[in-house]
């Protein structure tokens, strides 16, 4: 298998191809580019063209992580009110401030312990 060393026009076009339709297959991909199905299962297999996708992935989930939040402050402000409380809740939760299951207890407690022989 010759090394990647550079992504072509070509082989962009194949990675928006996966990115914006993930359940494509390599065949799919392949006869939609003219190419022959081992090529285009060689550039999944090279590091370059795997990390393009993985940047290409984090970017999608990024911006979606943004529209998601922007939608929760939008039904946060704007919801009925047991909407906009999840909301608000949500948001909350998600940036540090969720409350914690946790019971402090102070005090002195005395404890009475028996230690029984049976061995006598």
């Amino acid at each position: 298998m010759k090394k990647i060393d550079k992504l072509t026009p070509t082989m962009l076009r194949a990675i928006d191809m996966y990115c914006t339709n993930p359940g494509l297959s390599i065949p799919d991909i392949a006869k939609q580019l003219g190419k022959h199905y081992n090529t285009v299962w060689n550039w999944f297999d090279s590091p370059v063209f795997k990390e393009e996708i993985d940047s290409r992935f984090k970017s999608m989930w990024k911006e979606a992580a943004k529209e998601a939040q922007n939608k929760m402050y939008d039904l946060m402000r704007n919801a009925k009110d047991d909407v906009s409380f999840r909301a608000t809740q949500y948001i909350l939760d998600c940036n540090g401030f969720k409350p914690k299951d946790q019971i402090e207890v102070s005090g002195n407690m005395d404890i009475e312990i028996n230690i029984i022989n049976d061995k006598a």
